[in-house]
């Protein structure tokens, strides 16, 4: 009788705490059934309960009110296994659009290479590992996007921004708008090499009946990134309107 009735006291605490955090209907009902079947094996000790009927089935609210919370615990957990997947998807949602978010923001949107806020972020940061730049502008780029359609105008941008990443790497281009674009580099080079450079992107660009002028700037101490920039942008028009297409290396005035 003494067993009996501290699982009895067991079984009500047990029920209340659950009240008071679940508010399971069902988990009730089986604490409910249980306690029951609890209660009537404390009653069926006493003898004036001995020989009643309806106290000979007290086993059976027991397991009832055990398989009840079993049930209810089952339901519980997988509830909870449903809501920790559907969070998990959540998250993952999130950090992917996120992530698509930040991507977008320092990448441009038609040849996927970085764009002008991704350049001035890493000047301000790495400047230093930077020795020059080149300050590119495709010649005719206008007349052919006007002959052949912008669907060809996006294709010379493409592919010209695929062959920068292929010759200089993809994390040193930057697309500046329209179609003038910027190189950072990591060493030196000298006016015959960029002459070279020149020759050669112009080359691959004749197909699409465009050039390309390129302007060379060296990064030094005493000048800041704009100035650098500025140097290129100005050498750059300078190589545009030279009928000999030599590209030319700003000074360091």
């Amino acid at each position: 009788m003494a067993e009996e009735t501290l699982w009895l006291t067991v079984s009500i605490s047990v029920m209340l705490y659950c009240f008071r955090h679940y508010q399971d209907k069902l988990l009730l009902f089986g604490f409910s059934l249980y306690i029951f079947g609890q209660l009537f094996d404390v009653l069926d000790g006493v003898s004036f309960f001995a020989n009643n009927l309806f106290i000979r089935f007290d086993t059976g609210f027991k397991n009832l009110g055990f398989i009840v919370i079993c049930v209810s615990l089952f339901k519980r957990v997988y509830e909870k296994r449903n809501l920790i997947a559907r969070l998990s998807a959540e998250i993952e949602n999130r950090v992917a659009l996120q992530s698509q978010l930040e991507f977008a923001a320092m990448h441009d949107e038609l040849t996927k290479v970085q764009n002008r806020k991704a350049l001035f972020k890493r000047l301000n940061t790495n400047a230093g590992k930077c020795a020059a730049i080149l300050y590119l502008d495709l010649d005719k780029f206008k007349q052919a996007n006007d002959q052949f359609g912008h669907a060809t105008g996006d294709k010379i941008l493409v592919e010209f921004s695929t062959t920068l990443s292929e010759r200089f790497g993809h994390n040193n281009i930057y697309r500046l708008g329209g179609d003038e674009f910027l190189v950072l580099l990591e060493n030196m080079l000298s006016p015959s090499e960029v002459h070279n450079v020149e020759q050669e992107l112009s080359l691959d660009l004749a197909k699409f009946n465009v050039g390309v002028s390129i302007g060379y700037s060296e990064m030094t101490k005493d000048k800041s990134p704009d100035h650098v920039i500025n140097l290129a942008d100005m050498a750059m028009y300078q190589c545009k309107s030279d009928k000999k297409r030599l590209a030319r290396v700003a000074t360091r005035s």
